[in-house]
């Protein structure tokens, strides 16, 4: 005898795909996650409406109505900080993808969202400037003297460097899962989602859009736990330029001592 249908049960429950599962159907923070901010549509309105809504290229599309890919079938939502808050997926999601991978959509979405809150957010500062150290005794052209020395070599040094990396971002990128790994979110070195990787197999099956959108949201929060903040690693040339600048404030600080002809 076939168990009765439950009509509260609106989403079946993911196949069995290891001991996550259970995480995923308990965890409170999951539904916290979902909560849509106000002026976002609400589940009962989530078909292909919010989906098929403006888009950044849109005249009066703000950050509240989500980032899409563009075929409509993925939107995501983050905050201010650029935190991912919630996940929508059209109810007609394979129809639309035809022979393309869920992934595609996700990854669209996502380079939207960090293309709009991102670009232009991690210039790389300056190195900290070195101590200023005023030479000693009252200063002269002696002084004027060894600076110009000092910085003749340091202008050699920069001249012979050629080709070399300037400073740069280095950090690594950090990945959450969902359902032993059905579902793999990678965070980029800054820490905003980048890429999504599916089981095809999990996506053959009986899964609906909220399924989705749990594990997707469940395996970004892992990543998050895992992801550790770049750091700068300073280029050879920008490092010989601080000292260049550290030589002429220490001969401007001499002039404290006094001058002598």
């Amino acid at each position: 005898m076939s168990e009765p249908w439950v009509e509260d049960d609106e989403f079946l429950a993911p196949p069995n795909y290891g001991g996550e599962e259970e995480d995923l159907a308990n965890e409170d923070e999951v539904d916290d996650v979902l909560a849509s901010p106000a002026d976002v549509v609400t589940e009962d309105e989530v078909v292909d409406e919010p989906l098929d809504g403006p888009g950044i290229e849109d005249e009066g599309w703000s950050p509240a109505q989500g980032f899409r890919d563009g075929r409509r079938i993925v939107r995501v939502w983050a905050d201010e900080q650029g935190i991912l808050k919630d996940v929508r997926i059209s109810a007609n999601w394979r129809h639309k993808l035809a022979d393309e991978p869920l992934d595609t959509a996700f990854n669209a979405a996502f380079m939207s969202m960090n293309a709009m809150l991102h670009t232009g957010e991690h210039r790389i500062p300056a190195p900290e400037p070195l101590p200023v150290i005023p030479y000693e005794g009252a200063a002269g052209w002696h002084t004027i003297r060894r600076a110009r020395r000092e910085l003749a070599d340091l202008d050699a040094k920069l001249e012979a460097l050629g080709d070399v990396p300037p400073s740069r971002w280095v950090g690594t990128c950090a990945e959450g899962t969902a359902l032993s790994r059905a579902v793999v979110v990678r965070l980029g070195i800054f820490g905003q989602p980048v890429s999504v990787r599916f089981d095809p197999q999990w996506l053959a099956g009986s899964v609906y859009p909220k399924a989705i959108s749990r594990a997707v949201l469940h395996a970004y929060r892992r990543a998050r736990t895992k992801y550790q903040p770049p750091h700068v690693e300073y280029g050879e040339r920008e490092l010989l330029l601080r000292e260049h600048a550290r030589i002429t404030d220490s001969m401007m600080a001499s002039l404290k001592n006094g001058f002598e002809m």
